[in-house]
């Protein structure tokens, strides 16, 4: 507690730095700001990077944007202030990180993220703590929007699980159903549940969070994987009706086989038009979606016929083929 207490009172302006990723940290906070204005950030720079050496002197600040980047004093004024709220913020996110370090190098205590959020409070004006030797007690609560985002964070992840696991449980149901087999229905079930695991490695590489517009990837994949499994086992079981396996595979393939890669592509192609939207979720959305129609026609189309290949069909025709003078059935 004493420690907290003293990181307490320590001056934000104790936690400002000069290097390029404090300026850089700066920069985006203020980003929205300076494209107004049509600054780069390649322009604004070296301009905060002075503003910071000098200890905030706004006159020199004031001066060098005006002179340098042609903009009025009333402008120049106006992004001083930007600028100052970007660095108080920066600065305030600098302190609850020495924060964490002193507490882990005291306690050996790595904090997690939601207990690590109370330590926001250390850049209050005022900090109360309670008298140990008293009888008043306090309670507190976090809120705000970081707290409401990480809350809604958790509701998504755990909601996706919850969603995915009920639609496998009634997907295995209905192709059992549909085909009259438990181990058909598993073996349905492979292609999609192989495209939702690479939409999420793919997701894990690139970075991308599972967030409201993401979670639907895994919905979408189970809709389009169903959808080409059903189509490609009964047309593959209609085959063995009247050819014997290799042929009965060798015309779904080119039928149906044919089919499914066109719908494919064609829903893709109209999908990735979302890619182009300037609004990041739905970009991203629009890019995952096309990759997983295209992804749950490879499994269909290469891992199903080598699962179906070990399944005994009761629709299959026995094929007398001769091989010297002998038949074998």
């Amino acid at each position: 507690k004493e420690e907290l207490i003293r990181i307490a009172g320590l001056a934000g302006t104790g936690f400002i730095q000069t290097d390029k990723d404090f300026i850089k940290e700066v920069i985006s906070l203020s980003s929205l700001e300076l494209e107004d204005f049509g600054i780069t950030a390649i322009e604004i720079e070296p301009v905060i990077s002075n503003y910071l050496q000098s200890d905030l002197d706004g006159v020199i600040f004031m001066n060098e944007i005006s002179n340098q980047l042609n903009i009025s004093q009333y402008d120049a004024e106006y992004l001083k202030d930007v600028i100052d709220s970007s660095i108080a913020i920066a600065t305030e996110r600098e302190k609850i990180q020495y924060a964490r370090e002193q507490i882990a190098n005291i306690s050996d205590l790595q904090l997690s993220q939601d207990d690590a959020n109370y330590l926001w409070y250390l850049t209050d004006d005022y900090v109360y703590v309670p008298d140990p030797d008293g009888d008043i007690s306090s309670s507190f609560s976090l809120t705000g929007m970081p707290v409401i985002t990480n809350r809604v964070n958790d509701s998504v992840y755990q909601g996706q699980i919850k969603s995915m696991l009920t639609a496998f449980i009634a997907v295995f149901i209905l192709l059992a159903f549909q085909f009259g087999s438990i181990w058909i229905g598993l073996i349905a079930m492979i292609p999609i549940i192989l495209t939702i695991l690479t939409s999420f490695g793919v997701m894990g590489i690139a970075n991308i969070s599972l967030n409201i517009g993401t979670m639907m990837v895994a919905s979408v994949a189970i809709g389009a994987g169903i959808d080409y499994t059903i189509h490609f086992i009964n047309r593959y079981k209609d085959e063995l009706k009247k050819n014997n396996r290799i042929d009965a595979m060798k015309n779904t393939m080119t039928g149906t086989g044919r089919a499914i890669v066109f719908n494919s592509i064609s829903v893709a192609a109209g999908l990735i038009v979302l890619s182009l939207s300037k609004i990041e979720m739905i970009s991203i959305f629009g890019k995952l979606i096309s990759s997983v129609m295209l992804i749950s026609v490879v499994y269909t189309l290469l891992l199903l016929p080598i699962l179906l290949n070990s399944v005994k069909f009761k629709e299959e025709k026995t094929v007398s083929v001769p091989c010297k003078n002998q038949y074998y059935s």
